[in-house]
């Protein structure tokens, strides 16, 4: 069994995924360079890692380190034109031996409309809405049905001026699993305002997910955790 990790080597591991080399690691915890290095030692043996090339590789190829995110519910936003969309939860599927509560997105976007749309807000928990305000990346597994999704997250900020967001847009072949890593500095604004707003990541409320392409969509998620 993987040996837990520190709240201190947790704070060092979550500067190290945000691209931060031991000496900005040192100065931002204002400890010494050598505590830093000794700690990011122990973490990379906890992990079963030597190096900071693994320990991406780890979180690309689904390790459960991070913090899991959990959700209080969802809700959903749709065009004037009807295009349907619904959430099937599943609180106990078995995935590569082990239980995961999914969640499968299914709708259609209606081909006909230039506009349409229909969006489906998760609603974190109170405890994860506050973890969420601190990551500096979250990642998801998405079993893909070959479409384009975007992924954002919403504020009072942003929301304000006809539902701009910032996220990313990801795609994956049919049937193909794989994780999605989000990271704070690659999100970009998402919308048709025109306006620049500043993401506030202390204001995020929910994570949405967005259809792109017309026609029918099944997404289905799992295993959302934050660093």
């Amino acid at each position: 069994m993987q040996e837990k990790l520190t709240r201190r080597e947790k704070e060092i591991l979550d500067l190290l995924i945000g691209s931060k080399v031991p000496k900005e690691i040192a100065g931002i915890l204002n400890i010494a360079y050598d505590t830093v290095l000794f700690h990011q030692k122990k973490i990379y043996n906890k992990l079963g890692i030597h190096n900071i090339n693994e320990l991406l590789a780890t979180m690309q190829n689904g390790s459960s380190v991070g913090t899991k995110i959990e959700f209080q519910g969802w809700a959903f936003m749709k065009d004037e034109y009807g295009s349907p969309i619904d959430v099937i939860k599943n609180d106990n599927e078995i995935i590569n031996g082990k239980p995961f509560t999914t969640y499968t997105i299914i709708g259609s976007l209606i081909p006909e409309y230039l506009h349409s749309y229909a969006d489906v807000l998760f609603l974190p928990t109170p405890s994860s809405v506050m973890a969420i305000r601190k990551m500096k990346c979250f990642s998801f597994m998405a079993l893909g049905d070959g479409g384009r999704y975007a992924i954002r997250l919403t504020t009072p900020e942003t929301d304000i001026i006809s539902g701009d967001n910032y996220g990313i847009t990801f795609s994956a072949a049919d049937g193909e699993a794989i994780k999605i890593i989000v990271r704070m500095e690659e999100l970009v604004q998402n919308g048709h305002s025109g306006i620049k707003v500043e993401f506030n990541l202390n204001n995020v409320r929910d994570i949405k997910f967005k259809p792109i392409d017309k026609g029918n969509f099944n997404l289905k998620v799992w295993d959302f955790r934050l660093y």
